[in-house]
């Protein structure tokens, strides 16, 4: 989807999911992502981007616990979600423009 977010906002987006995302979510060798080695999605492909309810159904609903992503309700404090998929959305666009610049 379209970035609407405020610097701010992504800036906070971007602090929490380094914090509580990255070590999963994060391409391997960077950083973070030590464990995902393709066990665990690149978000930045992710269809929940498209819906703020489907992505804190997920973050802070545990819609995805089976598969192994908890709910983070505990952890995160309110407005989080939306700023994570606000930083990842950023992120996604970003890629997504590199990507079209390369062909």
């Amino acid at each position: 989807p379209p970035s609407t977010a405020t610097a701010d906002e992504i800036a906070r987006g971007r602090a929490r999911y380094d914090e509580r995302c990255a070590l999963c979510h994060d391409a391997p060798g960077n950083a973070g992502g030590f464990f995902r080695r393709g066990l665990f999605p690149d978000l930045a492909y992710s269809p929940a981007l498209a819906s703020a309810a489907a992505f804190d159904a997920i973050v802070l609903g545990g819609a995805r616990a089976p598969n192994g992503m908890a709910s983070y309700a505990a952890v995160l404090e309110e407005g989080d979600s939306s700023a994570i998929r606000a930083f990842i959305i950023e992120r996604a666009n970003a890629v997504l423009a590199s990507r079209r610049s390369a062909q």
